[in-house]
């Protein structure tokens, strides 16, 4: 049996939340998490240092080596837009999606990091874009840059939630799910495989 490691890293607006996974076979375990408090300060333009604080101490007491790290931002700095495509469009599916995103997302394409999800959706293809200005993405990966943490992939965290909903749990009606945080509440709408949040 092989056994595969992986980080997952949520930064929030009070603190940092780690957890660590192991899959052995087709079976996820937990083997170890930690939550660490961002130090409180006033004024936004020094939370990247309180940021820088947490993390180190995060780093001084878990060795993440050369694990790959899953990076979660939240969801106040990530754009969610859904949208439609008509039946037999499978062949200019993503000719189409990146039209969809030109229109649907409010920022030139090379100044956001976006990505898309299709689902069924009768009578056509839904599609769920998901987008992050890139500004806010290479400045938290600067800060994990500076503790060498192996992030090979960033998502959004109510996609994140939805994920572990659907796998843990598989819902088979429309499920809401609140996260509440610091400063704000992801609310998470899932069906089957379509995601709706705010």
């Amino acid at each position: 049996m092989t056994a595969n490691i992986v980080w997952g890293l949520e930064i929030g607006d009070s603190a940092l939340k780690v957890v660590k996974m192991m899959k052995v076979g087709n079976v996820c375990k937990i083997i170890d998490f930690d939550i660490v408090d961002i130090p409180v300060g006033d004024e936004d333009k020094d939370r990247p240092a309180r940021m820088q604080t947490a993390l180190r101490e995060l780093s001084n007491t878990h060795k993440f080596g050369n694990d790959p790290v899953i990076m979660a931002v939240t969801g106040n700095v990530c754009l969610h837009r859904e949208c439609q495509l008509p039946p037999g469009s499978e062949d200019k599916l993503r000719e189409l999606v990146w039209y969809e995103a030109k229109q649907q997302i409010p920022f030139p394409l090379d100044q956001v990091e976006w990505g898309y999800e299709c689902f069924d959706d009768p009578p056509g293809i839904g599609v769920t874009l998901i987008a992050a200005r890139k500004s806010d993405i290479l400045d938290l990966l600067a800060l994990t840059d500076q503790f060498k943490l192996n992030v090979c992939g960033i998502t959004a965290s109510p996609l994140a939630l939805f994920n572990y909903v659907h796998y843990e749990f598989a819902p088979r009606n429309t499920t809401l799910i609140l996260d509440a945080g610091a400063k704000g509440t992801d609310f998470v709408v899932m069906n089957k495989r379509q995601i709706y949040f705010r």
